[in-house]
């Protein structure tokens, strides 16, 4: 019975021989199409698995809307599965390149990486040193003002060595990031952040989408700038394969261990952060009481001063009635000696008359009585007008003095009077500043109060757009694999059938 169904094949090969060739060929196309598309996916894994281990590639990024510092890297360093953790700064800036605008990603690169060889694997010892960049040519950057981009980007006009990039804006604000706004391309890498070559995230400038990367180093960027990045090496991780459940399983223990220490990182950071901004107050509080005790005391001097001021005018206005009076009374003896002044003059021409009578008639001893009495009345009279006069003088003498009494507190008070108008204008500038100051303490503690507090983000590879696309495009070949050889088989089906 066998012999006979081997020969029944024999005849159907040998007399549709054309046939069973292209069958044979299309069925051998189908499985080579099987094998190869069945392997593709899982090659692509593991040459991931291989250059992430290469690169030390992060098993873990936990990022903060406030920064981190050395506390909470002290604090996730100690916690259970984690191996390394390495700080780094982040930023997205709009720069300028061959007169082109781009938005750039900018990273910080460790001291550690100035060891990398170009080419090939990352030969550094320093374990610290995570997301290792492959140098594909160039030199490594030696100073601020020197930086890495991407040896994969394609833009419009291909950068080369020496090309120059002028930072125009700043996501977290220019001057309080960088240190310089003017780079020089100095080489050009590959990273693991970056696997997928079509997109390399999004961001709040230009367009929205990052389009190139840039690597400087740490001391590019300002001194008070925190920490914005930690990369977390899990223990044990890279033992395992990338894409597996061993791996996703460790990685996962230890993301909830820090997630699970979030609102207390959280907490302490938001404090942190808000600790110097607290002192600031403080003080301004402090220099403000100062500032309104200062000005209460100033206050308190100008109104002793002003109450000095009307006690002396009004002694001055006093003191001027009464020199008033006096010059009143003067004026009026002034004016009496002078009247009887004339009236002697009057009677001394008729004193004359008289003398001229008693000398015609020096027998009569009438006239001469007459005569001597009216010398001796006006030498009474003379007496009396002298004694006037020298009252009189003395009079103008004493108002005299008293008027220049009376023009020094004048002008004492014209200065006491321009003395205090600037010291109410000064106190009137201390009030508008320190009313100025209280608004502006207001709202630095509004401010303050309204100060978000810290939000931090617990993120695995999986959350890495260039990995999480590489992944997906090797389960598309998976995929693919599946169903393209079916055809081949449907193919070869029908061809039988004919």
């Amino acid at each position: 019975m066998a012999k006979a169904f081997a020969k029944e094949i024999r005849r159907s090969i040998t007399h549709s021989l054309g046939r069973f060739i292209a069958l044979f060929a299309i069925t051998a196309l189908g499985v080579g199409f099987y094998a190869g598309l069945g392997m593709t996916g899982e090659d692509m894994r593991i040459f991931a698995d291989r250059y992430f281990d290469e690169t030390r590639f992060m098993d873990v990024r936990v990022l903060s809307t406030l920064g981190v510092d050395e506390e909470d890297i002290a604090a996730i360093r100690t916690m259970e599965g984690v191996e390394t953790v390495m700080p780094a700064y982040e930023t997205d800036i709009l720069a300028t390149m061959h007169e082109e605008q781009f938005v750039f990603r900018v990273h910080s690169l460790p001291a550690g990486s100035l060891r990398v060889t170009a080419g090939g694997a990352v030969p550094v010892d320093d374990d610290a040193y995570l997301n290792r960049l492959i140098l594909e040519r160039g030199t490594w950057p030696t100073d601020a003002g020197q930086c890495l981009i991407s040896a994969d980007r394609v833009m419009t006009t291909p950068p080369e060595i020496g090309d120059v990039i002028e930072v125009t804006d700043c996501s977290s604000g220019l001057d309080d990031t960088l240190r310089t706004r003017r780079f020089t391309v100095c080489g050009f890498v590959k990273s693991a952040d970056y696997v997928s070559g079509t997109s390399l995230g999004t961001s709040s400038l230009g367009s929205g989408t990052v389009q190139q990367f840039m690597y400087v180093l740490e001391d590019t960027f300002a001194e008070d700038f925190p920490y914005t990045d930690l990369y977390i090496r899990v223990s044990g991780a890279a033992d395992e394969f990338a894409d597996g459940e061993a791996y996703r399983a460790k990685v996962a223990a230890v993301a909830q261990r820090i997630a699970a220490a979030v609102p207390e990182l959280a907490a302490a950071r938001t404090e942190r952060v808000k600790a110097p901004y607290v002192a600031e107050l403080e003080e301004a509080r402090a220099k403000l009481e100062e500032g309104r005790a200062e000005y209460e005391d100033g206050k308190a001097q100008y109104e002793d001063g002003k109450a000095e001021y009307e006690d002396g005018k009004a002694s001055y206005e006093s003191r001027l009635a009464e020199w008033q009076r006096g010059l009143a009374a003067y004026r009026a003896g002034l004016a009496e000696y002078n009247e009887n002044y004339s009236y002697y003059e009057r009677a001394l021409e008729g004193l004359e008359e008289l003398r001229q009578l008693a000398a015609e008639n020096l027998d009569d001893e009438t006239a001469q009585a007459m005569y001597d009495r009216a010398v001796e009345a006006l030498a009474q009279l003379k007496a009396q007008l002298d004694s006037a006069k020298a009252q009189l003088d003395s009079s103008w003498g004493t108002l005299a003095w008293a008027k220049s009494q009376l023009d020094a507190a004048a002008a004492t008070l014209a200065e006491a009077d321009g003395e205090l108008a600037d010291a109410a204008a000064e106190l009137a500038d201390a009030l508008t500043e320190l009313e100025s100051g209280e608004a502006d303490l207001a709202r630095a503690q509004a401010e303050l109060d309204d100060m978000a507090p810290a939000e931090y983000y617990v993120l695995d590879r999986t959350k890495n757009y260039g990995i999480a696309s590489y992944m997906a495009d090797t389960e598309r070949i998976d995929a693919i694999a599946r169903v393209f050889p079916f055809i081949f088989f449907l193919v070869a089906a029908l061809v039988a059938l004919t």
